[in-house]
């Protein structure tokens, strides 16, 4: 009678600790679970932004490197037309604003960002 007692026992002690398992691991998958899915609808609220910042960006530089030729031609001219009545139109407000912008924002350069954004 002994060993039978100590079998079921045994059996009673081995069937509760597989039990306690798989509490312990649904409990593991219910946090996990969990995090997980409010990580994907973090990422998902980050890549919507993401996505306006970048069409955002898009549009104002394309806008801006539009202005490219026209900003240009009336450059030149201007700066011929103050040469020839002897200005130098670089040392003009207009004309400083003007260098500084093309040294600090090259239409070029900018449309070759807008083309890199484009592809991610």
């Amino acid at each position: 009678m002994n060993t039978l007692k100590t079998i079921y026992d045994k059996i009673g002690k081995t069937k509760l600790a597989k039990h306690e398992v798989e509490l312990t691991l649904i409990d593991d998958f219910r946090k996990l679970l969990s995090t997980a899915t409010s990580d994907y609808k973090e990422f998902n609220d980050a890549y919507t932004k993401f996505n306006d910042f970048k069409k955002l960006v898009i549009f104002f530089g394309e806008k801006y490197a539009g202005h490219e030729g026209e900003l240009e031609t009336l450059y030149g001219q201007l700066r011929k037309t103050s040469k020839e009545i002897g200005l130098d139109f670089n040392s003009t407000k207009e004309g400083k604003d003007a260098l500084r912008l093309a040294g600090s924002g090259d239409p070029k350069i900018i449309k070759s960002l807008i083309n890199k954004i484009k592809s991610i």
